[in-house]
């Protein structure tokens, strides 16, 4: 009776165990290993563990076989420059735009036809920033742009990736969804490039519209009001520019940063 009942607790304790341990090795079980048919640069695995670190539903990047895209090569991009399609693009800014551009479509980055230049070394009084679409050679957006409160008054000076800083990042970044914010419709952005941009989402760096994004605060400050490090757009063009270029374009932001210029991945 007694080796009976000895056995019972034995069996109990065990069943126990086992009801306590199954959770852990399913939670161990869990995790899946990377595709072994998604081979893109280490870059976009990045963006897909950023964009989990915030509220809205980060956009889904395709595997570059399923990539779909109605650009031209950049290289026709580039001769079609001297046709004057990109006019008031300073010509070394667009030649390595094209150049990040044609780098990322080799990595197998997917993008849209669209590619944003914005050109911090322009004060931000100037219409710094254009949309380009590739497909058919021409500007279709260009505007003003701000910068961060970190990164200088009327000029860009200093920029940085760092959390906190208020300052704008350079590089190539790749479009992703909308959400409704605090300003209104806005873009989410993924850094591509580490130690530059790639704090992008979880800095919550996003392009959005402003109110201080606007003629009057030229003519009243003597220049643009100023983000916490996100490219803010005025409320006439950010709706239209958002829905442009969101879900898979990229955008290229440029200033004479030796630093950046000779550690990017894609210049």
């Amino acid at each position: 009776m007694v080796k009976v009942k000895l056995l019972t607790n034995i069996g109990l304790c065990l069943f126990a165990g086992s009801l306590f341990c199954s959770p852990l090795l399913a939670a161990s079980t869990s995790v899946k290993a990377p595709s072994a048919d998604v081979k893109i640069s280490d870059s976009i695995s990045q963006v897909k563990s950023s964009s989990k670190t915030r509220s809205f539903k980060p956009f889904e990047l395709s595997p570059a076989a399923e990539a779909k895209t109605t650009s031209v090569k950049a290289q026709d991009a580039q001769s079609s420059v001297h046709a004057g399609s990109f006019q008031g693009i300073n010509p070394k800014v667009l030649n390595l735009a094209l150049k990040a551009q044609r780098k990322a479509q080799n990595m197998g980055i997917p993008r849209k036809q669209y590619l944003t230049v914005i050109d911090y070394s322009l004060p931000s009084t100037a219409r710094r920033l254009w949309v380009l679409d590739m497909s058919r050679s021409k500007v279709v957006y260009h505007t003003h742009v701000a910068h961060g409160s970190g990164t200088g008054e009327n000029h860009a000076k200093h920029f940085s990736d760092a959390p906190g800083s208020h300052k704008s990042s350079l590089g190539l970044f790749l479009t992703g969804s909308t959400y409704q914010g605090k300003h209104g419709t806005s873009l989410t952005l993924h850094g591509l490039e580490k130690g530059f941009n790639g704090n992008a989402a979880s800095r919550a760096i996003v392009m959005h519209p402003a109110g201080y994004v606007s003629d009057s605060m030229i003519k009243s400050t003597g220049r643009l009001g100023r983000s916490w490090g996100c490219p803010a757009l005025s409320y006439q063009v950010a709706a239209p520019i958002i829905q442009t270029i969101k879900e898979g374009s990229l955008i290229f932001a440029y200033y004479p940063d030796t630093k950046w210029l000779s550690a990017s991945r894609f210049l």
